[in-house]
């Protein structure tokens, strides 16, 4: 089905095409869902600033140098000299302030060296660690900086377009390699059979993943029975709408 047909399909049948909140919820996914299939996840504008580890839309902090963000080709945020923050191509090549999540909720901060772009780290501290760092106040950007000891490192900010269907505010992203691209008619999202993420033409057809149980379907049948009906009739007759009523 295109995208849109799943996801009027699953919203009937089911909830909603499938959001996805985690690295653990998407290697569940991969398990349960062959091929390449449809998430409900769709580019809108406008731009805003969230965090790699599926925490949402990034606000009330921020620590940009004088001048910064000055970019929109510029998708990704670094920490440099200082503890300030830069918008900067992710294409470019840093340190990487990964974290590890505590038990009470807090990060343990991991420093990276070598030079790595940003989605190239995103993937080795999803594979090592959680994820790329989040900063949420004053303290944690100290805690960055000083463990970053003078080096510029990628943490998890970067820009983003990209919506799910049901509203829900987890921005946890998988892209392929140079995914997404910008190409103005690509703006649904699909998972690949090597389990990351691809923008696609929305019109296509592909296999997709719904989330939420089965809705049960209530039939009401009515008939007339006479007492000179025979029972075989009248059992032969519902069974016969009972299979109609399940093929509509």
């Amino acid at each position: 089905m295109t995208w849109s047909d799943a996801r009027a399909y699953c919203v009937v049948k089911h909830s909603e095409l499938t959001s996805v909140d985690n690295q653990t919820h998407m290697d569940q996914l991969r398990f349960t869902t062959a091929g390449t299939f449809w998430i409900g996840l769709e580019r809108r504008d406008p731009d805003r600033w969230v965090w790699s580890d599926g925490s949402g839309t990034a606000g009330g902090y921020f620590n940009w140098k004088e001048g910064e963000p000055n970019d929109s080709n510029e998708r990704c945020g670094e920490v440099v000299e200082g503890g300030r923050w830069n918008d900067r191509s992710c294409d470019i090549t840093n340190n990487l302030m990964c974290y590890t999540r505590l038990s009470d909720g807090g990060q343990r901060l991991v420093h990276v060296g070598g030079d790595t772009a940003w989605q190239d780290g995103q993937k080795h501290c999803r594979t090592h660690y959680t994820d790329l760092a989040t900063i949420r106040s004053d303290a944690d950007n100290i805690a960055v900086a000083s463990a970053a000891g003078g080096n510029n490192v990628w943490f998890g900010l970067v820009r983003d377009k990209w919506v799910w269907s049901d509203g829900r505010q987890t921005s946890f992203r998988a892209w392929l390699p140079g995914k997404p691209t910008t190409q103005a008619s690509k703006t649904c999202a699909c998972v690949t059979d090597e389990g990351q993420w691809d923008n696609a033409e929305c019109d296509t057809k592909m296999t997709f993943s719904c989330q939420g149980r089965l809705r049960s379907k209530m039939t009401l049948i009515k008939m007339e029975v006479t007492s000179e009906v025979d029972m075989n009739t009248v059992s032969s007759s519902l069974l016969l709408q009972v299979r109609g009523e399940g093929r509509g």
